[in-house]
């Protein structure tokens, strides 16, 4: 029979200003009688000496929690949970400049607070344009710059038109100052991430990956693989040469055209990584490699569906590595993931940052009024998030 090893948590409390250290751990054998021994925890702000990076950003969480998410963890999580550093909140454009020059940081602040409040971590991911329906991009530039609708449920803007650009500019440089130098949470943010293309990441229009609109992106707006690559590598300069106390990151872009299938990807890392820009991507879990059944393991820079694999192992150690599922592992609409395999995959793989759904600490946690809480799953969510947290780092909890 084989031996599981179970992490069983225990919390050290001190007199520190009412917060508590990260939790030690007990590692034991399930029906062993050897001793259990504590193993420490690395804190999720400070130094990591257990990923690639020890003095950049680390940890696990919560990506775009949203209204009803933010209550949720508040009531589940935040402040019980050590496994849970922060989140990483996206930030639409058109939420914080909703005239020309007038930036208005405040709703970022108060998305951020109970997050803040409670010690933990807050990322910044900047969206430029909607991937879906909702309003990203401020009417004003909608109204300036060159727009489409081919492929898309609402209008996109041409990305790498000079005005748009122009603006965008102006935005990285407002939004890398204010929450280096004059945030009330400056103190408290991790990274900052900002959009190449479509949501907070590097997407292309449609039509730039082939399909019915191609032939409208190329001949109307002039788009080509040459074009693409200049326009992302000039935002990367903009959002690298603003000083900064804090670690920026970009999403790498993936698009047909190069000599190579990632061609563009991986000069792409290059440039980054010669920059100190950390590294990310939103589509872990997309090919089923961490799904149930699958071993954990280091990705094959050869296997071109893994776009981001060569980077990965070419920079590991020189920038942080970041990664977001395609998907919570409850859900099977675009990959099937099993979070006993995802998060032990990417550690594997030296990423230190991990953009988690929500729904896994509130699965891990008990959240009886998540209407998708699955009762029965606490104990593997909470295992696997606390065996991944002795790497990435435990959040400092107040007592009560």
């Amino acid at each position: 029979m084989k031996i599981r090893t179970a992490a069983l948590a225990c919390l050290l409390i001190i007199a520190n200003g009412g917060f508590s250290l990260p939790a030690k751990t007990v590692a034991a054998n399930i029906g062993s009688e050897a001793s259990p021994e504590p193993v420490d925890a690395p804190p999720c702000v400070g130094r990591d000496p257990k990923v690639a990076m020890p003095g950049a950003p680390h940890g696990m969480f919560a990506w775009a929690p949203g209204d009803r998410m933010t209550y949720l963890l508040k009531k589940y999580v935040i402040g019980k949970d050590p496994t849970l550093c922060g989140a990483s909140l996206v930030v639409k454009w058109a939420d914080v400049e909703k005239t020309k020059g007038s930036f208005d940081f405040s709703s970022v602040e108060q998305a951020a607070k109970p997050f803040t409040d409670a010690g933990l971590t807050v990322n910044l991911l900047f969206a430029e344009a909607t991937e879906g329906k909702d309003a990203v991009t401020p009417q004003w530039v909608l109204g300036e710059v060159p727009t489409t609708t081919c492929g898309a449920e609402a209008k996109l803007p041409i990305y790498w038109n000079f005005k748009f650009e122009a603006d965008w500019t102006a935005l990285i440089k407002h939004a890398i100052d204010y929450f280096s130098n004059k945030s009330s949470i400056r103190d408290q943010i991790g990274y900052m991430r900002f959009a190449t293309g479509g949501g907070a990441e590097a997407i292309g229009p449609p039509g730039s990956y082939g399909g019915h609109c191609a032939d409208t992106l190329k001949n109307k707006f002039g788009y080509s693989y040459p074009v693409w690559k200049k326009h992302v590598f000039k935002m990367l300069e903009v959002m690298a040469d603003e000083p900064t106390k804090h670690q920026i990151i970009c999403a790498l872009p993936s698009q047909p055209g190069g000599k190579s299938p990632n061609e563009l990807t991986n000069e792409f890392a290059t440039e980054a990584a010669s920059k100190h820009v950390g590294l990310s991507f939103e589509s872990l879990g997309s090919h089923n490699e961490t799904a149930p059944g699958t071993q954990p393991g280091k990705c094959d820079p050869k296997d071109a569906k893994f776009h981001w694999c060569e980077a990965y192992v070419t920079y590991a150690g020189t920038v942080p590595l970041a990664m977001q599922p395609i998907t919570a592992t409850r859900n099977t609409n675009s990959g099937k993931l099993d979070i006993t395999n995802l998060l032990p995959y990417a550690l594997d793989n030296k990423i230190q940052i991990f953009e988690l759904y929500p729904d896994e600490w509130l699965e891990a946690d008990g959240a009886k009024e998540w209407q998708n809480f699955e009762p029965g799953k606490e104990q593997k969510y909470k295992a696997a998030l606390q065996s991944a947290s002795l790497t990435l780092g435990q959040a400092a909890i107040k007592s009560r």
